[in-house]
This record gives structure tokens, C-alpha cells and sequence, in this order.
């Protein structure tokens, strides 16, 4: 059996020399002729089957892929034309603080594009402090900025159709810590010296 499986596979599933085989069974008799020809033609129309599905899968995510790139470019171009003909960067220095974010989210043409996307602004009304959070390279009393490239990339990776990443739980991580930090920060003014918080909020 192990014999006639692997001659089945070089013979009649590789099509490595099966005229061979075809005449050998030929003088045994032609309904084995018969059988290998089903065989082969079963094996054929499955690897046929597999290789369609697989240039399918490959085709739908080069699609996809392109798809997503040309969306992203079209709602930077159409941001950045929102801002240039709004005047909503009022020292037009090109990046964006906080406050010129938020009334950008109060244009309805802003909101418009940004939903044709899948972000929900609502949602990213909620995030605003999130996203402005500072990263420590700021001057004492300065606000973050950013500018529009790097605020719709931030933008587009909080849309909900968007799937958890590793990186993700590391800046998840680093903003309960900092969340952490500043709690403790807190209790330490009011003088509350929660022992049992700084060990659940110090990093492993």
C-alpha cells in the first residue's frame, strides 16, 4: 500500500512520467486504466482548485491593501484642504494643538470624511486627551502637536474595524503607567501613602 500511495502521488498527482505506469496497467487490464485516469483527473481539478484559491486569497489582499492606501491619501487630501480653506490653524504654523483639533471635529465637513472611513467621532471626541497625551519631548508648559500626516495616521488606528496589536498593548501599557504615576502623584499632595497602589501601578 505505501508503495502504490507514493507512485499515486509521483505518477499520478505530480504527472512525473505517468505513461509508464498507463502501460504497465494497460496489461493488467483497461478498467485499471480507467481508475488511474479518475485519479488523476481528481487529483488534477484539486491542486487546480488550490492554487485558484490561493492567487484568489492574494489577489483580495494586494485589493484590499491598495484600497485602504488610496482611502487613507484621499482623507488627507480632503483634511488638509478643510484646514487650508477653514483657517481652522490659526497661527498656520502646519500642526495642530488640542484646541485646533477640537474645533476641527466641530466642522461637519471634517466629521463627514472621517466617518466615509469608519472612524467614529464620537468616540474620537472621548480620546482627544489620549491622543494629545504628552510623550516627555514637549517644553515645561507646552502643549503637543502634531502635525495633519501624523494626527490622521494616530486617527485611522483608532477606527473599530482595526485589530489589537502588540504595539498597541504597549502603549496601552505605558499610559496605565503614566495614569498610575500621576494618581499616586495625587495621593502623595493630599498626603495618602497607598502602599498597596504603588505596587499595583509600578511596572513589572
Amino acid at each position: 500500500v505505501p508503495t502504490a500511495m507514493h507512485t499515486l502521488l509521483l505518477r499520478g498527482t505530480i504527472l512525473d512520467g505517468p505513461t509508464d505506469v498507463v502501460r504497465k496497467l494497460a496489461a493488467q487490464g483497461p478498467h485499471l486504466v480507467i481508475l488511474f485516469y479518475v485519479f488523476v483527473l481528481l487529483a488534477a481539478f484539486t491542486v487546480l482548485n488550490m492554487l485558484i484559491g490561493v492567487l484568489c486569497e492574494v489577489v483580495s489582499a494586494v485589493a484590499a491593501a491598495e484600497q485602504e492606501k488610496l482611502s487613507v491619501l484621499v482623507v488627507k487630501s480632503q483634511m488638509q484642504k478643510i484646514l487650508d480653506e477653514s483657517g481652522l490653524d490659526k497661527d498656520g504654523d502646519g500642526v495642530l494643538s488640542k484646541d485646533e483639533f477640537a474645533q476641527i471635529l466641530d466642522n461637519a465637513e471634517a466629521c463627514r470624511v472621517l466617518e466615509e472611513v469608519g472612524v467614529d467621532v464620537l468616540h474620537l471626541v472621548d480620546n482627544i486627551e489620549f491622543i494629545f497625551l504628552p510623550d516627555g519631548t514637549e517644553e515645561e508648559g507646552e502643549q503637543k502637536t502634531l502635525d495633519l500626516s501624523a494626527l490622521m495616521d494616530v486617527i485611522l488606528q483608532l477606527r473599530g474595524s482595526n485589530s489589537a496589536t502588540v504595539k498597541d498593548m504597549v502603549e496601552l501599557k505605558k499610559h496605565i503607567g503614566s495614569s498610575c504615576g500621576e494618581l499616586l502623584g495625587e495621593f502623595r499632595q493630599i498626603g495618602v501613602d497607598d502602599k498597596s497602589g504603588r505596587s499595583f501601578c509600578s511596572a513589572p
